[in-house]
């Protein structure tokens, strides 16, 4: 039996298939905000951490160039979980600059006071260079207090753990 299948003539049909129809309108804007990650990049994902309600999870991608940076996470906060979190992405990345050995570094907080830099002092302090490592916080509604920087920091160790790009002790 045929369910009712009115067509609106202003939308191209784009399956032959009465019942299972897609609008072309609706497909491209589905697909017009994905944001194509550069070649050989690939972004790796820890475990996420749960502390009352607030979900934390960590990406790590490896970088050869500062211009890879906002590329790379236009991909991540493209994504519909990322969108829809409350700290989407703070991050901080370190990456050779040129052949004297100079390294550049950044970091955004996204929000979340000073766990930007405190990512940033992390990749320091464990002397990576060529990476990036974004952190997500889902709030859950109960202030942690210092307990976020110590997720934070898991999160970010993890993914980094998982990519490879920090060796697993």
């Amino acid at each position: 039996m045929l369910r009712n299948t009115r067509i609106r003539p202003d939308v191209a049909l784009l399956s032959s298939s009465p019942r299972r129809h897609v609008w072309a309108r609706w497909a491209s804007r589905r697909h017009s905000n994905k944001s194509e990650l550069p070649a050989g990049l690939k972004i790796y994902e820890g475990e996420p951490i749960t502390d009352r309600g607030s979900i934390f999870i960590g990406r790590a991608c490896t970088i050869t160039t500062s211009e890879q940076v906002p590329l790379v996470l236009a991909h991540i906060r493209s994504q519909k979980a990322v969108q829809k979190a409350t700290h989407p992405a703070i991050h901080a990345w370190r990456c050779m600059s040129d052949s004297e050995g100079a390294t550049q570094a950044g970091h955004d907080d996204d929000g979340e006071a000073t766990a930007g830099r405190k990512l940033s002092q992390l990749l320091s302090s464990l002397e990576l260079k060529n990476c990036l490592v974004v952190v997500t916080r889902n709030y859950g509604g109960v202030p942690l207090g210092p307990d976020r920087f110590r997720h934070i920091r898991r999160s970010a160790i993890s993914a980094l753990r998982i990519s490879g790009i920090l060796p697993s002790t």
